[in-house]
């Protein structure tokens, strides 16, 4: 009978083939090539970081605030053309001292609800309109008070407010909500995202009238 004897075969190791050295000290040569230069470049373009101009060796505290300071000043006051730049009258930046280096911009915090409250020039107001879409138009949430501009259909949510509307809002056209509509594009209210709903609460409603059956298709 045969024997078989079963041992531990000896192998000779597999070693990975080395890379030759010059690899490593290019790549070595590489990474500080790459800071030095990061850091030459920083270094080359510090004078143009010091400002939101990017202009180098600019004054970002003294004349960039000056500045800022004089359009603020006249924006306040809504004026309009040339104005001198060392007005005498205006005490906001005239007892300013520019010398500092953490001079602020002075910037008035009522000025956004001022232009709330500014009446809009109608031309004004319809480009805005004509520039947006309905889905935005219909994100202002007026209280109408009617559907369209001969006030056939109301649109005031009590009675109440719609006798007042009658009484004393029939010139006022944010009121309507045909000033809207006839401001965006004409298939607007069938592609918007809100159509479902405007399906359901206006348009189920004027189907029911010839009245409203004509307002649709105009």
């Amino acid at each position: 009978m045969t024997r078989v004897t079963v041992g531990n075969a000896t192998e000779p190791a597999a070693t990975a083939p080395r890379r030759p050295r010059w690899a490593a000290f290019g790549g070595l040569a590489y990474l500080v090539v790459s800071l030095v230069s990061s850091a030459l470049y920083l270094v080359r373009i510090h004078p143009s970081l010091t400002n939101d101009y990017w202009w180098p060796d600019f004054n970002s505290t003294g004349v960039q605030t000056f500045l800022g300071d004089v359009y603020n000043l006249h924006l306040s006051r809504s004026q309009r053309g040339a104005f001198p730049l060392f007005d005498s009258d205006s005490s906001v930046y005239s007892t300013k001292s520019y010398a500092n280096n953490d001079t602020r911009i002075e910037w008035s915090a009522s000025y956004s609800r001022q232009l709330l409250l500014d009446e809009i020039p109608l031309a004004m107001a319809v480009n805005g309109l004509r520039k947006l879409n309905l889905e935005v138009n219909l994100m202002m949430v007026a209280p109408y008070c009617w559907l369209d501009i001969n006030r056939t259909f109301a649109m005031a949510h009590t009675f109440k407010r719609q006798r007042r509307c009658e009484a004393t809002k029939q010139s006022n056209a944010g009121l309507y909500v045909e000033t809207v509509t006839r401001n965006c594009a004409a298939n607007s209210m069938y592609t918007t995202t809100q159509r479902q709903e405007i399906n359901g609460t206006i348009f189920s409603t004027l189907r029911l009238t010839k009245e409203g059956q004509w307002w649709i298709q105009a």
